[in-house]
């Protein structure tokens, strides 16, 4: 992903890691 490029591993990583958690939310949300 072109937007991840030049950032710190461990910033990417972590949100990558929030918006990951944001999605399995929004898809537990959308399923009840």
């Amino acid at each position: 992903d072109a937007t991840l490029v030049g950032l710190p591993d461990g910033l990417t990583d972590s949100r990558l890691s929030s918006a990951h958690m944001a999605g399995r939310q929004l898809k537990r949300r959308l399923a009840s």
